[in-house]
């Protein structure tokens, strides 16, 4: 089932639609951005985004008014509008717009749009409308008891003359969640980037919808070009001070290989403190209800090819990950003429090959590299899983702590995971339990899940699991997940399986330190190992992970010339 855009979007969604980049990126500043729509009069009384329909039926009475436009509406109740002076009326029966009575051609730089086509403006800035329709300039009033305007470009058959499309799209802002930045904000800045900022269960997710550079490429080679030209953005919303040491962040890429291809709806670059992710769970969750409550074509141009399963009432996005395509089940419900993701229902997503590469492993700890905690001891015991990249779960016990993350030292476990990380990937015999079957490079641990296995702890279980666990994740440059890690939980998966601690279909909880201190199991992930896969020699599995994600804001980020703290700083590598 094709999903159409609803008629009423959430105000968050009001403000998303002027996205497309111009102009060049420069080092020092932010690419550039063309300014947002301003911000209606006080007196405005339609206060979000929604699709404007003509009305279908015999007009309604015209009030007696010789310049009457007809009625339309963008809610439930019909307004009335008239053009403007310098403007005529045309219609044909139910359909009418105001046309300039210049009649100005397509010069306008924006997209041409007209019975259910889009067409893109050309080099010429002319909109290329096809061979078989005409593009023209048009007003449509835009707000109730007022003449104030907003030009659109529609397209029409050549053989017609102001046939309107039924449909047609205009925007206006709600007071209260205006993007435009204030007017003496803007003389001193050129270049903006503007975000929607979530949390899954806790862990923000920064996502970069407009002002991100167009990289070309594969996703891998965009994200190597990132990693080379491009990362002092990254740096400038990640450190502080628009960030912090634990903060996470997402790029859209509309095109990558495999968006062009059809295989997925979108790509992703992942933003951490160190450097670029290859996967992230609960990013991953958060991009899944972004994209389907996102119906900005600007932003999200293969929305429409979204489906509906009225089976499981839920929507597939595939999403393109630089590990690979991740396939997001969304749960949706009707709204307004459209779909938006069901809150009552956590978002699951299902791995890509995941597998336990190394179990029981003890192994030395130099004696340069040991923590106090660790006492006389100079092995610990571990676990090896990878998903998405390859990570150490280990027990706070096996590291000298208390079983117990009741009240974890923060301070002590952190030293202690980044020890016994560097003490790992010193190893080359270690190492070589870190490949792929498909890429026998050798890799490095990318982070230390540290849980209270062993412990006497009550921590609640979502319905349908069979238990509860509890774990904190230090990752990249030794940042706190606040959330239970999507990605780490489908290790965490393979590891129970291939010890026999798990079967194939049963669910089981992971809550971080804040899920359960706060919220509970629906603020914590459920994952699944839901079947076994060949992956080259080894065997591997894939397992479904569900949590959900909510909406903390958005943002429009600026930089000035000559701001080298607004570039960004980290305490940790100032020492502090």
């Amino acid at each position: 089932m094709h999903i159409p855009p609803p008629l009423h979007l959430t105000l968050l969604f009001a403000s998303l639609a002027s996205s497309t980049i111009t102009g060049p990126e420069t080092p020092s500043r932010f690419p550039q951005v063309p300014s947002p729509v301003t911000t209606p009069a006080p007196d405005r009384d339609l206060v979000t985004h929604r699709l404007l329909r003509a009305r279908q039926g015999p007009p309604r009475s015209s009030d007696g008014r010789t310049n009457f436009i007809g009625w339309y509406t963008a809610s439930d109740t019909w307004v009335s509008a008239t053009c403007p002076s310098e403007s005529y009326f045309a219609a044909d029966e139910t359909y009418g717009v105001c046309c300039p009575r210049n009649n100005a051609n397509c010069d306008l730089a924006t997209v041409c749009g007209g019975a259910n086509n889009n067409f893109a403006v050309g080099p010429s800035g002319l909109a290329d409308c096809g061979p078989s329709n005409t593009c023209d300039t048009v007003t449509v009033i835009q707000t109730k008891g007022s003449d104030d305007a907003r030009r659109i470009i529609f397209c029409i058959a050549r053989s017609e003359q102001y046939v309107l499309p039924m449909t047609w799209y205009r925007v206006t802002y709600p007071r209260a969640v205006a993007m435009s930045l204030p007017s003496f904000i803007r003389p001193f800045v050129g270049s903006e980037i503007r975000t929607v900022e979530m949390h899954t269960s806790g862990e923000p997710a920064r996502i970069i919808y407009a002002g991100y550079p167009d990289i070309p490429g594969k996703l891998l080679e965009q994200r190597s070009l990132a990693q080379s030209e491009h990362d002092h953005i990254r740096r400038s919303l990640i450190y502080e001070p628009r960030g912090h040491q634990d903060m996470y962040g997402a790029a859209l890429r509309p095109r990558t290989e495999l968006v062009d291809s059809g295989e997925a709806h979108m790509g992703a670059l992942f933003l951490t403190h160190e450097g670029y992710g290859m996967m992230c769970g609960h990013a991953t969750i958060a991009l899944g209800r972004f994209l389907v409550d996102c119906t900005e074509e600007t932003i999200f141009p293969r929305r429409k090819e979204l489906e509906f399963d009225p089976k499981t009432q839920e929507i597939e996005v595939r999403l393109h990950a630089p590990v690979g395509v991740v396939r997001i089940k969304v749960p949706a419900v009707k709204a307004d003429g459209g779909y938006r993701t069901d809150m009552n229902r956590p978002i699951t997503f299902l791995s890509i090959p995941t597998f336990a590469t190394a179990i029981n492993l003890s192994f030395f700890i130099p004696e340069d590299l040991r923590w106090a905690e660790l006492g006389d001891r100079e092995n610990v015991t571990v676990d090896v899983g990878y998903g998405g990249a390859f990570y150490i779960i280990v027990s706070a016990s096996a590291l000298g702590f208390p079983p117990s993350l009741a009240k974890p030292n923060f301070a002590a476990l952190r030293n202690a995971a980044e020890k016994i990380k560097r003490s790992f990937d010193a190893s080359p015999l270690l190492r070589t339990r870190l490949t792929l079957p498909d890429d026998k490079r050798l890799q490095s641990i990318y982070g230390v899940m540290v849980t209270d296995a062993g412990s006497d702890d009550e921590v609640p279980a979502a319905p349908g699991c069979k238990g509860a666990e509890t774990g904190v994740y230090f990752f990249s440059d030794q940042q706190i997940d606040r959330s239970p890690t999507g990605s780490v939980v489908q290790a965490r998966v393979a590891v129970a399986v291939a010890k026999g601690e798990r079967e194939l279909g049963e669910s089981w909880t992971y809550h971080s330190l804040v899920s359960r201190a706060q919220g509970g199991f629906k603020s914590a992930f459920v994952g699944k190992a839901v079947e076994k896969i060949d992956y080259g020699k080894m065997q591997g599995i894939r397992v479904e992970v569900s949590g959900r994600a909510f909406y903390t804001g958005s943002s429009t980020f600026v930089a000035e010339e000559d701001d080298e703290v607004g570039k960004g700083f980290s305490f940790q590598a100032l020492g502090v």
